[in-house]
């Protein structure tokens, strides 16, 4: 398909106006769609008035009337499905479109990003030493996946690592605890693919036997033990893992198993800094990859050897974004530095420091307050189950809002917390309670919904 055209990555859960706009705005000439998505389909492509012809939509699980389904056009047309790679100059490589992903839309609407093929190579020779690590290299590895497909950091490892790393792949599509137990014990997974979410739901719904390799959680027969001593490596990517949780995670794995974690973002094919080439300090979440240079800029625009916002530029930097307004050009400078928007510092060695999102940091009287430093704080508290902060007031003199979500085990009061946090700090906020914290699928905190 890379081959003929670009590829767009669409969100399933997107309602039909929202789908039929994307459509649109990918000039999608064939569709593979699952058969339950079907109606939602055909419904989107009425509302943006876009035709796409009836047997170029293709089922891929089960036959409807009057589209074909994949396993008939593979069977049929295998002599045509082995042809060679195709040649392109440098220069083909660096322009043509290969995919068109959306953005996660934590700041904003969500973007599609156009990738270039130099764009996904550059990524997989990146991660080419990352997607073998803590893997056993004289048996073939095993990942477990059930990150969306629809978003860069899942389409990566369903649709290349596999095959760059020639491993057996497993889907998973029920993402309840047990399911990820059961499935890691059936197929001996050597490799899970996961972002803090799902560690955090394993974590908080099921409990390991701290002399055995054993996970014990609830199932509809009944308690049950699973054996995860299979696996040697756990990539986590997405968001951040709280660093307050790191190693609470590792040990749930145990000690025979690595906690890997990478940056990057979708604008830059999903890799900043990992631990491929260097092991990255305490609290860094990675060291920037060969190839890529960054910079940090204060607010005056300035470059600084402190926090400020990240810029990066290398080849797996995205030409731009699909259909962006006339005028509008994408944040790239003069220099091919793009904009991450990330709030971070980086050292001379490549170290990448992140404190969340530049436009997430509350400048307070005392100077400037990420609200991330805020929630890593307030989640040490053992009666907190989750939290979010967000800013308000002028700028210079804003104070942090913190949502909280209180364990409702306890008997602890907001009062109380308001106390623990008033003793720890010297800097005015707001105390509020709130029943969940709003995230999107990677475990990223939605603050623009707050």
């Amino acid at each position: 398909m890379l081959i003929e055209g670009a590829s767009a990555l669409l969100d399933p859960a997107l309602s039909p106006d929202a789908l039929g706009e994307r459509l649109s705005a990918t000039c999608t000439r064939a569709i593979f769609v699952a058969a339950d998505l079907l109606p939602t389909l055909c419904q989107a492509l009425e509302l943006a008035n876009h035709h796409v012809p009836s047997e170029l939509i293709i089922t891929v699980d089960r036959r409807c009337p009057g589209h074909p389904v994949l396993d008939d056009l593979l069977r049929d047309n295998a002599d045509a499905v082995y042809c060679p790679p195709p040649k392109m100059l440098p220069k083909q490589l660096a322009k043509t479109v290969a995919l068109i992903v959306y953005s996660s839309g934590t700041t904003g609407s969500a973007k599609g990003v156009m990738l270039t093929h130099r764009n996904i190579v550059t990524t997989q020779t990146m991660l080419s030493g990352f997607i073998t690590t803590g893997d056993n290299r004289k048996q073939q590895a095993t990942i477990l996946s059930a990150l969306p497909p629809h978003h860069l950091y899942g389409f990566s490892v369903q649709a290349y690592q596999a095959l760059a790393s020639a491993c057996r792949l497993i889907i998973l599509r029920d993402k309840s605890p047990a399911a990820y137990l059961q499935a890691i014990d059936t197929y001996r997974v050597t490799r899970l693919c996961a972002t803090p979410w799902t560690l955090q739901m394993l974590d908080e719904n099921s409990t390991r036997n701290p002399h055995t390799s054993l996970i014990a959680v609830d199932t509809p027969e009944g308690l049950r033990d699973y054996d995860i001593s299979s696996v040697h490596a756990i990539i986590c990517g997405g968001a951040s893992i709280p660093p307050t949780k790191v190693q609470r995670y590792a040990d749930y794995f145990g000690h025979r198993a690595l906690l890997i974690e990478g940056y990057g973002s979708t604008e830059t094919s999903s890799v900043i800094a990992g631990c491929t080439f260097a092991r990255p300090p305490k609290g860094a979440v990675g060291v920037l990859y060969p190839g890529t240079s960054a910079k940090v800029l204060d607010n005056e625009g300035q470059e600084t050897d402190g926090f400020g916002t990240l810029y990066v530029r290398g080849s797996q930097v995205m030409p731009g974004y699909l259909a962006a307004p006339k005028g509008v050009a994408p944040p790239i400078d003069n220099d091919g530095y793009l904009c991450v928007g990330d709030y971070a510092r980086v050292t001379p060695d490549g170290a990448v420091y992140l404190r969340g999102r530049a436009v997430d940091v509350i400048y307070t009287e005392q100077g400037p307050l990420p609200a991330v430093e805020v929630e890593e704080l307030v989640e040490e508290h053992p009666a907190i189950r989750d939290c979010a902060v967000v800013g308000t007031g002028p700028r210079n003199a804003a104070w942090p809002v913190i949502h909280v979500v209180i364990d409702g085990a306890t008997d602890v009061s907001i009062e109380d917390i308001d106390a623990w946090l008033r003793s720890r700090v010297a800097y005015k906020f707001e105390l509020r309670t709130a029943a969940s914290i709003p995230k999107n699928h990677g475990g990223k905190i939605l603050h623009s919904l707050l």
